[in-house]
């Protein structure tokens, strides 16, 4: 039995839903980039008055936002909250799922070892998200560049759209750990919902009290668009923990995976 293959297909609906969920948010808001660009002084001003600690909690530079890549941003900072919330509640699922159905007992029947099972449903999360990342990146690209005045740096865009990439891979990971620990997890989609706000929400007071001791915490903070317009990379340091940690949860989810007594019926 090809567990890669039905699990892509069981994510199928999923799949189409959230692709074209993101791809409309940046499809409703890139025709406001024109306002943005012709009318900045007022915007810049209306931006002014909701405060400065309201902006570094947002994540709001006034240096960029009027730019197209820094408008873009600042939409895809709400898209990346989304979709964080899809790639943790989605790492739950395809684990917890075994337990709810009692699937995993049936599975183990086949000639097919608890590692292969594991990585098979590991790639076809991770396929998914891509899927749906893709099908986003280039909805948002070809929106920005209707709206915008200019060509877009295709580079700086890419590594844009790669920050959430990079934090859904980190939720999913830790979506599978958290699932493979704990054997009877039911509410995936609460404690998706949960566990990511908790971790945007960090990051916002991590942008108030500035320093690194919460932007460790948090994969909102290691990779950060302004950073990525600005220096046009990545910052070194958080991408290797979030990397680290991303190849860290995958591995531990795992060990554990296969030392876990079997929910059988």
């Amino acid at each position: 039995m090809n567990v890669l293959v039905n699990e892509i297909r069981g994510y199928r609906k999923s799949l189409l839903g959230w692709s074209i969920g993101l791809g409309a948010i940046m499809i409703i808001y890139a025709p406001f980039l024109s306002t943005f660009t012709s009318d900045s002084a007022s915007m810049r001003e209306f931006f002014s008055n909701l405060g400065q600690s309201s902006l570094d909690a947002l994540g709001i530079n006034l240096d960029l936002i009027f730019g197209p890549l820094g408008f873009f941003n600042y939409i895809l900072g709400f898209m990346t909250l989304a979709a964080g919330i899809q790639a943790l509640s989605l790492g739950l699922r395809v684990i917890a799922e075994e337990n709810r159905y009692k699937a995993t007992d049936f599975l183990l029947t086949k000639p097919v070892s608890r590692v292969s099972i594991y990585l098979q449903k590991l790639l076809a999360g991770m396929i998914c998200l891509l899927i749906i990342d893709l099908v986003a990146d280039i909805v948002s690209f070809l929106s920005l560049s209707a709206a915008a005045d200019s060509s877009l740096p295709v580079g700086t865009f890419v590594m844009l759209v790669g920050t959430m990439t990079l934090v859904q891979m980190f939720l999913f990971t830790l979506g599978l750990l958290i699932a493979s620990a704990i054997s009877r997890l039911k509410q995936t989609i609460g404690i998706g919902i949960g566990l990511t706000l908790a971790f945007y929400l960090m990051a916002m007071v991590a942008n108030l009290l500035g320093g690194d001791t919460l932007s460790w915490l948090t994969p909102f903070k290691y990779y950060e668009g302004n950073y990525v317009i600005v220096h046009d990379a990545y910052d070194t340091k958080y991408l290797l923990m979030g990397v680290a940690l991303t190849v860290a949860f995958a591995v531990a989810g795992l060990v554990i995976y296969r030392r876990r007594d079997v929910a059988v019926s």
